[in-house]
């Protein structure tokens, strides 16, 4: 893939996550779904930000 494929879907990720986050935060859907949302919105935001900054350290 190339720089900008791997630039896309790590922005791609990063909102993703954020919105998953705000609809585990946000709607009731049960404790374990939300927690499991809100954690994995989490999660995919650090690895989002992670990707980004290696893509950008590569260029």
């Amino acid at each position: 893939m190339n720089n900008k494929t791997k630039l896309l879907l790590s922005l791609l990720t990063l909102i993703f996550g954020w919105l998953l986050m705000g609809i585990g935060y946000t709607i009731k859907l049960g404790h374990p779904i939300n927690t499991i949302c809100f954690l994995l919105g989490f999660v995919l935001i650090i690895v989002g930000v992670v990707f980004f900054i290696k893509i950008i350290k590569e260029k």
